[in-house]
């Protein structure tokens, strides 16, 4: 090959390098060069924005709103305040619902009003209570007394509530039941750990079946799961077609038709899908097989999602106490209601309710900063899944020694390239998608506008049905392009806008086996899940039924399968995001290899090469077949 050719290959397949046998391989990743550094830059503004929301909300933030609430009138209990504050000796908020005088007369006061009380009214005390009003007429606080329900003090977070008790000086009975059920529920889990704990272990082994199942018997699952989509297609067919017959009313009798029509339909398409796709279907087969090899070798990518969490879980702390911060920049303003114009009398005094209202200025740092949150939660998820996609093409691309493929910690080097030199493509496709979600949200705030003020308008309700699907729709797509835009990115080190151009050069040269092998990877992963949580669940069952020592040794059986329950559902989900995500990066590898080897996949481990060769030679013979008739019939005579 010449020297031109070669330069046009290395051109043709950006970040590849074809070693001394010819193959290519991927470059090493100090060859890769940065891409799309400016949204780095932009982003970087972005977080100081953040930081200066950050600084400005604490800086005019009142947290005594917050830790210590605030009455009807919008005074603050336990604060000496003369501007904000009730007095401090007023600590405590009640809601009494009924408003009555220590004179025995009812004030004209919502259900839902408060005050802050020196005591909580009691049995003691006979449910008296004190208080302290702002007058709207003197323009100060001004007692009041009143008689309420017998109380007892709880503590909210940082407020002090009166919770009401009944007759007895209990308290209610559904914060008694709360905490008998909080108490048990933890003495529950705690006797029951053992058993958690060797749920844990069944889940593992639930993980390790599936993974078995899918490398040794992966044909067999995925045919059988095709088939049985067409037989159940077929079956429900059959039931309405029956049920249509049986029955009397003709409503009835077109309903139960058309719907065996379109199962019928479907079937007949679904059939037709199996018999065209029936060798991509074989070749997503190979590539689901050569995934649980992936997973199997690199196991270090099963800590990415335990390590996106935790930063997760950073940004909602800090996300949570930004938002407290801006909750409490508002200042009380008077509430008008419809009845009470010029205010509420209550015992000579008038009494005006308040709320928290809030500046533009503030409104417009609260979007700003829950956009904030949006993007980064989707860069999180950005970074996680390129790791992974870059871990599994150096994995795929990797020369093999004595048959196992040789790596250098490619877990390790994917992430210094997803935090180094293409964290500017994961904020650049994180913020498309973090715009289709601000979009979709400000859709269903409008769509839910819409239909409140013509709640039974069907033009309205249809529009907003439509307008709720577009942006649905967009955003899935979006989130689609993107994902596997981070795989192109991984292969090949092209900025976003590049990778998202080759993701579709591939799908308009192989859209069958990419669509067949991520539809049928789909439905597999759900049922790898959900195998994963049933097994789990009902051998830990089995084992509080049948084996004495923990029969007797757990006192609540049910909630600790709750617990097993949830792990299950976290540790597979875990599994399968990874499984997932592998799955999509090897579909493109493959082609990828396949073109850059003029048709045949030679990276590949033997197994999936074998086979494919094998479905080649075999498709290469029905050709050479067609082609020896073809000449055959040229070859015959004309007869007169």
């Amino acid at each position: 090959m010449s020297t031109d050719q070669i330069k046009l290959d290395e051109k043709k397949f950006a970040g590849f390098t074809k070693d001394e046998n010819g193959v290519f391989r991927i470059n090493d990743a100090s060859q890769r060069k940065c891409t799309d550094c400016l949204c780095v830059i932009i982003y970087a503004i972005f977080w100081l924005g953040m930081i200066v929301v950050w600084i400005l909300s604490a800086s005019g933030a009142n947290y005594n709103y917050i830790s210590k609430g605030y009455q009807f009138d919008g005074r603050i209990c336990g604060v000496s305040d003369a501007e904000q504050g009730v007095g401090e000796e007023y600590k405590s908020l009640l809601a009494p619902g009924t408003w009555v005088t220590d004179k025995f007369k009812t004030v004209d006061l919502p259900l839902n009003a408060t005050i802050c009380v020196k005591e909580c009214p009691s049995l003691s005390n006979k449910g008296k209570y004190e208080g302290m009003f702002f007058d709207e007429e003197s323009k100060s606080l001004k007692p009041f007394v009143g008689i309420g329900p017998a109380t007892t003090e709880q503590v909210l977070g940082t407020a002090k509530i009166c919770s009401v008790v009944d007759v007895n000086g209990t308290a209610t009975a559904a914060v008694a039941t709360a905490s008998n059920g909080l108490r048990e529920a933890i003495e529950g889990v705690v006797n029951g750990a053992g058993v958690i704990a060797i749920g844990a272990v069944f889940i593992l082994v639930g993980i390790l079946i599936f993974n078995t199942c899918m490398r040794f018997c992966g044909g067999i699952i995925i045919w059988t799961v095709v088939f049985t989509i067409l037989i159940c297609l077929s079956a429900t067919g059959a039931f309405f077609f029956m049920s249509a017959n049986e029955t009397t009313d003709a409503n009835e009798k077109s309903g139960y038709q058309a719907a065996a029509i379109i199962c019928f339909v479907a079937a007949l398409i679904w059939a037709g899908v199996i018999c065209f796709s029936r060798h991509a279907i074989a070749t997503a087969i190979m590539i689901m097989e050569e995934t649980t090899h992936a997973v199997t070798e690199l196991k270090g990518m099963y800590l990415l999602p335990i390590f996106k969490t935790i930063l997760v879980v950073i940004l909602m702390v800090y996300w949570i106490a930004v938002s407290a911060n801006l909750a409490s920049n508002g200042k009380m303003e008077p509430i008008h209601a419809a009845n009470h114009t010029g205010g509420y009398e209550v015992d000579g005094s008038v009494v005006k309710e308040r709320g928290m209202n809030y500046s533009d200025d503030v409104m417009y740092m609260f979007y700003y900063h829950f956009f904030g949150y949006l993007w980064t939660m989707q860069l999180f998820i950005a970074l996680m899944h390129f790791t992974i996609a870059s871990s599994v093409a150096q994995w795929y691309f990797a020369p093999r020694v004595n048959g196992q493929k040789e790596l250098k910690q490619p877990v390790i080097t994917a992430a210094k390239l997803a935090y180094t030199k293409h964290f500017g493509t994961m904020v650049f496709g994180s913020l498309v998608v973090a715009i289709a979600e601000a979009i979709r949200m400000m859709v269903d705030y409008m769509t839910e506008q819409m239909e409140k003020q013509s709640p039974n308008n069907p033009v309205t309700k249809m529009l907003v049905c439509l307008l709720k699907c577009c942006a649905r729709c967009i955003e899935n797509c979006l989130k689609y392009i993107t994902k596997n835009a981070y795989v192109f990115t991984a292969m090949f080190g092209y900025g976003f806008c590049s990778a998202c151009y080759k993701l579709f050069d591939f799908l308009g040269k192989a859209p069958l086996t990419i669509t067949m092998a991520q539809s049928l990877g789909g439905i597999i992963i759900a049922l790898g899940r959900g195998f994963v949580i049933v097994f789990a669940v009902m051998c830990t069952y089995a084992l509080m039924e049948f084996d004495t020592y923990w029969k007797t040794a757990v006192d609540s059986p049910y909630l600790v399968l709750v617990v097993v329950f949830i792990l299950a559902l976290v540790i597979a989900t875990i599994f399968f995001e990874v499984f997932g995500m592998s799955m999509n990066t090897l579909i493109m590898c493959f082609i990828a290899d396949s073109n850059m080897n003029g048709g045949t996949p030679v990276n590949c481990t033997d197994g999936m090469s074998d086979k494919m060769k094998t479905v080649q030679s075999r498709n290469q013979g029905k050709l050479d077949a067609k082609a020896q008739q073809k000449a055959k019939y040229a070859a015959t005579p004309d007869k007169e």
